[in-house]
């Protein structure tokens, strides 16, 4: 995670360890949570707009908010399974946290997948939880934006984005083939890029105004089974000939144990 092209927080795999690095000292501040005991790692972390706070989720110890210049943790936020969060962002000049929170999916009761999340702020002083949205336990997390205020999330209906502030929907996000695809903000939240198999689309944050769209057109079955079939056929000769090889090997092999020179 990155704070502001100055910072860059890299979470270590062991120990529950992070490392603060300065991009402009090159130096780096380790931060080890006196919250997570067992030392589970941290999932992931991101910074205030000011670079001075630093929240980091650890896995299955909750989320440490550290006061980077005091290298203290100001605040912890447990949390405990089954609910977990599934990604963080500072908001509303850096007072709260907005985390997107999911439970833990019970596979033994049949139905459509229930992805359970919902969107929580959280006071940064206190670690008071101040604001709970539950949404649509149909619809999966794709991406949050860096400054907190918007979240997408989707289902076979589609992409849609939901105003972290009211748990409402904003805008949907069209595609012309297909429902499905990836989308990233930009590091300051006001524009999307959503894109697919098929095309990729900017759009404007929060009006959802379309400024670009790309498209790329899909070849049919028949193409890419002429593309393929080349491409198949240098494979298997490529194979054969190594098969072929590792025989001439073997026999060499076992010529030159039956034949040695006197």
């Amino acid at each position: 995670m990155e704070g502001n092209g100055k910072s860059l927080a890299l979470p270590l795999q062991s120990g529950g360890r992070i490392e603060v690095w300065n991009l402009e000292t090159k130096k780096a501040q380790l931060l080890t949570s006196s919250f997570d005991q067992s030392g589970m790692p941290g999932y992931y972390a991101a910074f205030s707009k000011d670079c001075r706070l630093l929240a980091v989720n650890y896995q299955d110890a909750g989320i440490s908010i550290w006061d980077l210049a005091a290298k203290k943790e100001r605040v912890h936020i447990t949390i405990v399974r089954p609910r977990w969060a599934a990604d963080l962002a500072f908001a509303d000049g850096d007072r709260t946290l907005v985390t997107v929170m999911s439970k833990d999916k019970d596979h033994s009761k049949p139905g459509p997948t229930l992805w359970n999340y919902s969107i929580v702020h959280w006071d940064v002083v206190t670690g008071k939880e101040l604001a709970t949205h539950v949404l649509d336990p149909t619809i999966q997390f794709k991406s949050l934006s860096p400054d907190g205020r918007h979240a997408v999330f989707e289902n076979q209906a589609g992409q849609t984005v939901f105003d972290t502030a009211t748990g409402k929907s904003s805008f949907a996000i069209a595609f012309t083939v297909g429902s499905n695809g990836e989308s990233i903000f930009s590091d300051d939240g006001s524009t999307l890029v959503s894109y697919n198999g098929n095309e990729i689309i900017a759009l404007d944050v929060p009006s959802g105004t379309e400024t670009k769209r790309l498209k790329f057109p899909l070849p049919n079955k028949h193409q890419l089974l002429v593309e393929s079939l080349p491409l198949a056929r240098q494979e298997a000769a490529g194979d054969r000939q190594d098969e072929r090889n590792q025989s001439r090997g073997a026999a060499q092999s076992r010529i030159g144990k039956t034949h040695r020179p006197v």
